[in-house]
């Protein structure tokens, strides 16, 4: 295999001499040392390939040169500015041309770009021989930083010039800001890249937006389209991480930066309006996620607040773009439809407030209507207008940004076999309906549940869950203005990671139906199961570690708490007891796991309403929710 799992690296770098008292930097210094041999022995292992694809051919078969780079008839050598072309391939008239002239490093990758060509070995090994010619006068040159801004100026195409930048060492060599990230690896659950790789990987994936004719990248090309500087957009996805050498893990590499993104531009000679684009995509290249995910996005305040952050149209658009490139260069396996919804989502709201415009709600209302046309469409006959019509008036309006057709035509017949329920002559009034639908592609089941809405309701469906042995990845929790709620939970078997089977979603129901008339022990129920497999595992015994934060910024009726912790079976159960033993309403939920951790959100008040401002007891809470979470774990650790 190719792969050296992270288990092993830590035993590696500690037998190869590696003696850091703490694993994760122990493992950070080994595999950025692994990674700057591998990478030589790459670039070494490329260039004899390509040596032996120009050796000359004993018979009248296709070369081995030509079936690589796919040549047809060769054109005549072209000769301009010390290089000459023939074949497809820059190269350099003679080996002294870049002491006559070092503007020609940056040059020859223009030269690349601009004539669609690649670099001869010969040449690609004298520019790494040459790149100690790039010293302070050439960093500086105004006509060096012209050169290399109409390379990100040609959006679609900058990925492979970069790369092949990087590859002659000319790119860290003229901006050491990026220099620094070179095989630079920092032990987080998000990212599986170095971050020079990282890096590179985004501005791969900006590149794929361009001109993209299928999902999800051409959502985004008529964004890219209105972008009338690319090359701003660029040069921040390039530098968006290159604050984190200097943080080393204790501060916000946003902060750290935006201070190198401000240098830079001085270096670039950026004008007022330039730089400060620039200074809020990198001060701000972590928010559309976190508010897209961990934000209501229903809430008015939530988007006028974001709209305010950023400031302007064409940052937002910018920033859009930045984020979608960003989280499919950290890991494309973990996007998914849902998150490309709220990200779009969180753009075209924060659009609206940014732009003025009237006519995005007229156009929203017309979507609205188109959708619930559709609806009626699938509706059988049994179904009226009015319980259609009522059902679209009484849901938040998130709901028909998630949802399309098919699936509101299936919570409708939920929602009309709930309410046939209560009108049975049988006792089934407080009986839930639920529907289960695997997921097979995506590696998880979708539990489906409507009923009354009631207090601790949500504590008792993920306490159910827990109990029957299901881990909980994500929730969509939906109140309609009757009080009936339609919740999603997508959930796999706690043990295997696998989708739930028959019996553990039998026994949910047993266990979920039975909460709402009694008061069975959850906790125990969870805690007593027998066997578990870790759904975070660190190194040498590292934990995660808990944070808690209070947002009362976000909202103007709801304190926001944010939890981020080690994803555990019965976590989430856990967690909103916690919450609802110190007195609070769990008003909204939005679960997120990636990777073995959990990142939970929970709108709250106080039963009547208000915010909880009083730091004591936010202490209070947090202290709450932290014992809860060691009950936890020494429940599990004792069972």
């Amino acid at each position: 295999m190719d792969v050296m799992h992270k288990a092993a690296q830590l035993k590696v770098a500690t037998h190869l001499g590696f003696k850091d008292r703490s694993p994760s930097m122990r493992l950070e210094k080994f595999m950025r040392e692994f990674y700057k041999a591998t990478r030589s022995v790459y670039i070494i292992s490329r260039i004899l390939e390509r040596r032996l694809a120009l050796l000359p051919q004993p018979d009248n078969r296709p070369s081995f040169r030509e079936r690589i780079f796919n040549r047809r008839k060769s054109a005549p050598k072209v000769k301009f500015d010390g290089f000459s072309i023939e074949d497809g391939m820059l190269q350099a008239q003679n080996k002294r041309i870049f002491e006559e002239k070092p503007h020609r490093l940056m040059r020859a990758f223009v030269y690349m770009q601009k004539r669609g060509v690649v670099l001869h070995p010969d040449l690609e090994q004298l520019i790494r021989n040459e790149v100690r010619l790039i010293k302070r006068e050439f960093r500086l040159s105004p006509q060096i930083h012209k050169s290399f801004l109409s390379i990100l100026n040609q959006p679609g195409n900058v990925a492979p010039i970069l790369r092949a930048m990087h590859e002659t060492n000319v790119l860290g060599k003229y901006l050491p800001e990026f220099g620094k990230l070179t095989c630079l690896i920092q032990h987080e659950f998000f990212h599986q890249y170095a971050l020079d790789e990282h890096s590179l990987k985004c501005i791969e994936q900006l590149d794929r937006v361009w001109e993209a004719e299928k999902r999800p990248f051409s959502r985004y090309s008529h964004l890219f389209s209105r972008v009338v500087r690319p090359k701003i957009l660029y040069l921040a996805l390039l530098m968006h991480d290159a604050g984190k050498p200097l943080e080393n893990g204790k501060g916000d590499h946003s902060d750290a930066g935006v201070k190198l993104i401000g240098r830079i531009a001085r270096r670039f000679a950026f004008n007022k309006e330039t730089t400060e684009i620039l200074k809020t995509i990198i001060q701000h290249h972590l928010t559309m996620i976190q508010v897209s995910q961990r934000r209501d996005l229903e809430d008015a305040d939530t988007i006028r607040s974001f709209a305010e952050e950023i400031g302007s149209p064409e940052k937002l658009i910018m920033l859009t773009l930045h984020t979608f490139a960003d989280s499919m260069g950290t890991d494309a396996n973990l996007w998914s439809d849902f998150k490309d919804t709220l990200l779009w989502t969180l753009y075209k709201r924060g659009f609206s407030v940014l732009s003025g415009d009237p006519s995005f709600l007229e156009r929203e209302k017309a979507e609205l209507d188109k959708l619930q046309k559709e609806v009626k469409k699938l509706a059988p006959s049994s179904f009226g207008e009015d319980e259609i019509h009522a059902h679209f008036e009484s849901m938040p309006e998130r709901y028909f940004k998630m949802e399309d057709a098919t699936s509101i035509m299936r919570d409708l017949t939920l929602a009309h076999r709930f309410m046939h329920l209560q009108i049975t002559k049988d006792d089934r009034a407080l009986e839930p309906v639920v529907y289960w639908h695997n997921e097979p592609d995506m590696g998880l089941s979708a539990l489906k549940i409507c009923t009354w809405d009631r207090a601790n309701l949500f504590v008792k469906i993920s306490g159910s869950l827990a109990a029957a042995g299901l881990n909980i990845l994500g929730a969509q929790i939906f109140t309609r203005t009757d009080g009936i709620i339609l919740d999603t939970f997508f959930v796999t078997d706690a043990d295997t990671g696998k989708l739930a089977h028959r019996t553990e979603k039998d026994s949910f129901e047993k266990i979920f139906i039975e909460s709402l008339v009694s008061d069975p022990d959850l906790a125990d129920m969870i805690t007593s199961r027998k066997t578990r497999t870790p759904l975070y595992v660190g190194l040498d015994g590292e934990r995660l570690p808990t944070t808690i934060e209070y947002d009362n910024h976000a909202s103007d009726s709801f304190t926001v708490i944010d939890v981020e912790t080690e994803d555990r079976v019965g976590l989430l159960y856990f967690l909103s007891s916690a919450i609802s033993e110190c007195g609070l309403d769990i008003v909204v939920a939005k679960i997120m796991t990636d990777k073995g951790a959990a990142l939970d959100t929970f709108y709250v008040s106080y039963p009547g309403g208000g915010k909880v401002e009083d730091e004591n007891f936010q202490h209070i809470i947090s202290h709450t929710i932290r014992a809860a979470i060691n009950l936890l774990d020494g429940a599990l650790e004792a069972s």
